[in-house]
């Protein structure tokens, strides 16, 4: 209902689209809404990088791996010096992954956590990259680093918060953590 509303009465604010594109793929909504609250954010301003990287999260969960590559790179031109771009980093290595070569995918997780030393959550992504590359104990080496931090997650409920993937790529994602030693 907050979504409807916000909708209807943000305008033709860039940052306000992005944000609110943001909240709706966060929250597991409408990808497609949101990827065309971000497509008309950068119609108003083709340099938002915000709006970019949202873009490219899109594009890799409505299995457009390539094209959300190229919006994650658009992002990181405009923006180097972002502090979030660690972001677009673990976006970047969704993306490799969902284009099948998840050597590069474990490049830019591992980038992405080397720029923000702290966050957990990428360990899990960690997890999925090494099973599918072939490497099992570096897979369950990255799920019990993110478990330690996440106890009590499961298949189950990984695959409910990411719903809005498509499938294919949801399946092969829950794949690895199956496969690393996820319940």
């Amino acid at each position: 209902r907050l979504i409807e509303t916000a909708t209807r009465s943000i305008g033709d604010d860039p940052t306000a689209l992005t944000a609110l594109g943001s909240a709706m793929m966060m929250l597991g909504q409408d990808v497609p809404q949101a990827t065309a609250l971000a497509d008309r954010a950068l119609h108003l301003d083709p340099n938002h990088a915000w709006a970019w990287m949202r873009r490219g999260w899109g594009q890799v969960y409505l299995s457009h791996p390539e094209e959300g590559l190229a919006a994650f790179e658009r992002s990181m031109r405009l923006s180097p010096m972002d502090p979030f771009a660690f972001n677009v980093h673990i976006g970047v290595g969704l993306a490799h992954f969902a284009a099948g070569r998840p050597q590069q995918a474990i490049t830019w997780a591992q980038r992405a956590m080397s720029e923000r030393p702290g966050i957990t959550w990428p360990h899990r992504d960690l997890a999925v990259y090494h099973a599918h590359h072939g490497d099992l104990a570096a897979a369950r080496d990255s799920l019990e680093r993110f478990q330690r931090h996440h106890p009590g997650v499961s298949i189950a409920s990984i695959g409910d918060g990411l719903r809005f993937m498509y499938p294919s790529l949801l399946a092969r994602y829950l794949q690895g953590l199956s496969l690393a030693g996820l319940k």
